[in-house]
């Protein structure tokens, strides 16, 4: 009986939750110690699983309700969502939630794009109340930093209530991200394929959060996770078309003939297509002759707390292939 009783938590030390440049009033920037529970196998089960397939929002076709909202200007703004989402050490899941809450809300409601990073900076403040440990949580004050005070903590939270108030407080969506641990234990790659998990796991982020970035409302939040893991088994073990198309039949037997193999390939098309794009991005050969006029330039211009270029950080080339990080 005791046994059952027995505290697995770990302390982990939080001490990079600001850059040392931030300042505010009464802000403590004491280490935070927070104690993170042992992972419960009973969220993996089928019955979980099953639910989540149940709870999943049907694919989202229709525009945005203002007509002045492009595809750019939302790129452009989840650009700045996830680098500040990086740089913050968020989890996973509040980039992705907060472009969910705020594409539903283009949806529904006009907003001029003037209100469009207020919309953002709204979204994130509630995804990360839901995601996040409340010590560890974006505050209203970090968001308007972010903006370089172009919005006040008074719009913000105005702006979080009227989102609330847009969603009817349906907030718990179910996401990709809650697919993918899912289907990885399901799958067994490590054993029948010798492939690092976590590197499966890591691409297969990098992946969703690309979706999320380049808005792939046309797809369930399964397909999007099942293509992500396929698309990256494939990219780590390319020699091994065999196994690659076995991880394929996998997915769709676990996922229970939920999706079609057309619509599989579609999406899994369409990630390889922004992986491409995104590559060049980054690529050397870019960066070192980018012109005025670029788009990566454009990207990020108007765009408070965005760098100003791109840059990639690699110095080296990796033995393995499984060694490169996204």
């Amino acid at each position: 009986m005791m046994d059952d009783l027995y505290c697995m938590e770990s302390d982990v030390e939080n001490d990079d939750l600001l850059d040392s440049s931030y300042t505010t009033q009464g802000y403590d920037k004491r280490l935070y110690h927070m104690r993170t529970a042992k992972k419960d196998p009973t969220f993996l089960t089928d019955r979980c699983f099953e639910n989540l397939l149940k709870s999943e929002s049907a694919p989202q076709i229709t525009g945005y309700a203002a007509k002045e909202i492009t595809e750019d200007m939302r790129r452009i703004v989840a650009t700045w969502m996830l680098e500040l989402c990086e740089q913050r050490k968020c989890q996973e899941e509040v980039f992705v939630l907060a472009l969910n809450y705020m594409d539903r809300h283009l949806r529904r409601k006009i907003v001029p794009k003037t209100s469009l990073q207020l919309l953002a900076s709204a979204c994130l403040l509630l995804a990360s109340k839901l995601r996040e440990p409340s010590c560890k949580s974006l505050s209203a004050d970090v968001l308007v930093y972010f903006t370089d005070d172009s919005i006040t903590k008074y719009e913000l939270i105005n702006w979080e209530l009227l989102v609330l108030n847009t969603l009817k407080w349906d907030i718990s969506v179910v996401t990709p991200l809650d697919f993918l641990e899912h289907i990885l234990t399901r799958l067994n790659i490590k054993n029948s394929m010798n492939i690092r998990v976590d590197k499966v796991r890591e691409h297969a982020q990098t992946f969703i959060s690309m979706a999320a970035q380049e808005n792939f409302c046309e797809f369930l939040p399964s397909t999007i996770a099942a293509a992500s893991v396929v698309v990256s088994v494939n990219g780590l073990k390319r020699d091994m078309v065999h196994e690659c198309y076995l991880i394929r039949e996998l997915v769709d037997r676990i996922l229970k003939g939920s999706i079609t193999e057309e619509v599989l390939n579609k999406c899994m098309a369409r990630m390889e297509n922004v992986y491409q794009e995104q590559k060049k991005l980054l690529s050397p050969e870019y960066y070192y002759h980018t012109p005025p006029n670029s788009p990566c330039i454009k990207m990020h211009q108007g765009v408070p707390g965005t760098p100003q270029k791109c840059k990639s950080e690699s110095n080296g080339t990796p033995v393995d292939i499984q060694d490169i990080n996204f």
